[in-house]
């Protein structure tokens, strides 16, 4: 597999487990540890998707993905919202401005690679 995936999170530790577990699979995995530094970097990495993490301090998940996806070279990256305060209104105001899905942390270690893959464009 050759798609890029960014992880916007400001927790060490779960961008560690998700970056194992995609470089696992065969994925490139870019990180960032804040919404300002997501946004930069899918800017420049111009990811196949983007994990974002709701909860960050300065520019939340919300405001970082809300950048990304007005971007003229952004624009068509999948960004998933994911959240350890995962609510309902959390996931339906995701989905509602755009986010392609939204998933729950603490990752499903069996399930989190097909959810992913879900959101990839098919293989060339």
């Amino acid at each position: 597999m050759d798609s890029k995936i960014l992880i916007v999170d400001d927790n060490r530790q779960n961008v560690s487990l998700m970056e194992l577990l995609l470089k696992h699979a065969g994925y490139t995995v870019v990180s960032a540890s804040n919404g300002a530094e997501g946004v930069g970097a899918a800017q420049r990495e111009r990811p196949d998707l983007v994990l974002m993490d709701i909860q960050m301090p300065d520019m939340d998940g919300f405001q970082a993905a809300q950048k990304i996806m007005a971007d003229q070279y952004t624009r068509n990256i999948p960004v998933i919202g994911f959240s350890a305060y995962a609510s309902p209104t959390s996931r339906e105001r995701a989905l509602r401005m755009g986010m392609a899905g939204f998933f729950e942390k603490p990752v499903n270690h069996e399930l989190f690679v097909a959810q992913i893959r879900a959101f990839l464009p098919a293989p060339r």
